[in-house]
């Protein structure tokens, strides 16, 4: 049985997770502190033969350290419980696995001024071709480039920005945050996105987001466009150009249904786990959702072909067609790089309709999207 000296390491704990959903960070760090001194001198009370006991509480002291920001004594926690006397196998690694998360983290406090925000996001890819803990790489790539895309542009709606058509973000909104990939994992592919942000000691300024608006807009969103919630939508990004975008952008990295089959997307913060999972169906539910918005009520035809080339300032795209001829195709409006740059090289099919132009005709398209394959790279 664990002694008083624990039970006072938990009740500081949970006052400590209490104060950091309030974001009291500091407040949070200080109990933090405190359950950790109790939690040493619970530890101090066991002999090395409780092995078990002494996993379990040693892997607490290490964890109330790294949440306290206290890098160096929670690696000398490590080191110590892994030298002195037996320990159960699955807290050796538990312990070795803290390690290296403490190791990270003192890094992005030291080197980067950066620190973890609290959320995070686990994307789970599964069916068609992935395996055990593995998947094709163009595929891991793509989705990864999306969210983060997405990330981007929710994060410029939140701060008010105007709807950026070229470029990359703002400096202020890139250094806002960052996104990192890890903890891949076995089972289907799994991988976590963790978010970075300037860490409190280094905001002269305060940033144009917070990262938990971010992520809390963000996942509403493609909880809402993945379902049949069309008002829902609108209301969370009632700006066109905006909702817009981060449709293209979700369809982009829904499953195709032959390559992927579902992807889930996890939100994970102050112990609350939300899933969201997305079908083929939904690539098929935003296209045609793109579609009917539109004012222009043209007869619409559509065109196939392997992206080969694009002008973001000239808004057009080339076409290699299936008879080796060359087709290049103008855009009703702008492109965008992080709808259309993913695609170049792969099968796409484009909607829109042919108008005279000069003594030929020309198409115009209103959409692009991957084709059903999804577009594997061309030979």
């Amino acid at each position: 049985m664990l002694n008083s000296s624990h039970t006072h390491a938990e009740r500081f704990a949970g006052d400590a997770e209490l104060a950091a959903r309030r974001g009291d960070i500091d407040e949070a760090i200080r109990l933090y502190q405190l359950a950790a001194s109790w939690e040493r001198k619970a530890l101090a009370t066991i002999s090395v033969d409780q092995v078990r006991t002494r996993g379990i509480l040693a892997i607490s002291l290490a964890s109330l350290l790294y949440k306290a920001r206290e890098w160096g004594e929670a690696e000398q926690a490590i080191y110590e419980a892994l030298a002195n006397g037996p320990l159960h196998e699955a807290a050796r690694l538990h312990l070795k696995d803290l390690l290296e998360v403490v190791w990270d983290e003192r890094k992005l406090a030291e080197e980067l001024s950066s620190q973890y925000a609290e959320d995070s996001f686990l994307l789970s890819l599964r069916g068609g071709q992935v395996g055990f803990g593995t998947a094709p790489l163009d595929q891991f790539l793509q989705t990864f480039e999306g969210v983060r895309s997405m990330f981007v542009r929710v994060a410029e709606w939140v701060a008010k920005r105007p709807f950026r058509t070229r470029g990359l973000a703002h400096a202020d909104i890139r250094n806002a945050f960052q996104a990192r990939v890890a903890e891949q994992t076995a089972g289907s592919y799994r991988f976590r996105i963790r978010l970075i942000e300037p860490s409190q000691k280094q905001l002269f300024e305060p940033p144009p987001v917070r990262i938990a608006d971010v992520c809390g807009t963000l996942f509403e969103f493609v909880a809402a466009a993945s379902g049949d919630e069309v008002g829902a939508v609108e209301t969370i990004l009632p700006d066109l150009k905006y909702r817009e975008s981060l449709l293209k952008i979700l369809r982009n990295i829904a499953p195709d249904g032959r390559r992927i089959k579902e992807l889930q997307i996890s939100r994970q913060r102050a112990g609350r786990i939300e899933d969201i999972s997305i079908f083929s169906v939904v690539r098929q539910n935003i296209g045609s959702r793109l579609r009917e918005s539109r004012d222009d009520k043209e007869v619409e035809d559509v065109v196939h072909g392997n992206l080969r080339a694009l002008d973001l300032d000239g808004a057009w795209v080339e076409l290699a067609l299936q008879d080796d001829t060359k087709k290049k195709c103008f855009a009703q409006g702008i492109l965008l790089d992080d709808v259309v740059g993913p695609m170049v090289n792969h099968n796409v099919v484009l909607h829109g309709t042919n108008r005279p132009f000069r003594d030929d005709t020309r198409f115009y398209f209103s959409d692009i999207e991957f084709a059903e394959s999804n577009g594997e790279p061309s030979d």
